[in-house]
Formats: C-alpha cells, structure tokens, sequence
C-alpha cells in the first residue's frame, strides 16, 4: 500500500507487517470453481493460438494475427492483454516487440506470447513460435 497510508496507521496506533508471504500462501489454495476459470482461460488461449496458426497466410499481417488471439479472448469472456507480443522474420529477435503492419512472409518465424487476462479475470501466459512456410 501506499506509504502515506502506513504512516496514518502507524500514527494510529496500529501495527503495520508485511503480509506477502501471508497472502502468497492463501493465493496457492485453489478451489475447484477457480481451477475451473483457470482452465477456462487456458482453453481460450488454446483457441486463440490455433486461429493464429490457421490465419497465416499469403498478405496476412503481425497485427492482423494478434487481432485473432485478441477477438478470441474477447469473445469468449476474456479481458485484455498486457501487451501486443507478437513478432514475425527478422523481428523476432530481440524478444518483446510489439505486432506491427509487417506483412508475414514465407519462410518466417512467427513468435508471440498470450499474455491475456481470460475470463473472470485469470491469467493465461502462454508463448508459441510458428514456422510460416514450406515444410
């Protein structure tokens, strides 16, 4: 929290501890309706993915493939992503770019990383490299 917070408390007479490891060892314990939205989650990253892989093809963009995993999050009751990490060819290195227009081309390498929060609001952090091409 907040220091200004603490030293209202503090001020107040009340102790102040720190409780990470308190609430790391509560968040561990899962519920079987909380392993259900996990694998929920999971399950809608899976089907993300493959439309990724499905939708390569001739003209197809970086942003166009990520839009896939995006509009699949979106319309299975996910949230959001923390980010765009999608990149293909010559930009798949270094790591942790952003999609771009970049047109997908044959031979490339297409990286990204879910990083999607799913539905009710869990977390599925998933990585993937394709091959686009000829095999």
């Amino acid at each position: 929290m907040n220091p200004n917070i603490t030293q209202a408390l503090l001020q107040r007479g009340l102790e102040v501890i720190d409780a990470v490891d308190i609430v790391e060892g509560a968040r561990i314990i899962k519920s079987d309706d909380e392993i259900a939205c996990i694998r929920w989650a999971c399950a809608v990253a899976e089907h993300g993915i493959a439309r990724i892989q499905e939708s390569m093809g001739p003209g197809v963009t970086e942003v166009q493939l990520w839009g896939n995993l995006n509009y699949t999050n979106l319309a299975n009751q996910g949230g959001w992503h923390e980010g765009r990490m999608l990149a293909s060819g010559p930009r798949i290195n270094p790591w942790l770019q952003e999609a771009t227009q970049r047109v997908i081309e044959e031979e490339d390498l297409v990286g990204f990383d879910t990083d999607m929060v799913g539905p009710f609001g869990y977390f599925c952090d998933v990585s993937r490299t394709f091959y686009y091409g000829k095999d």
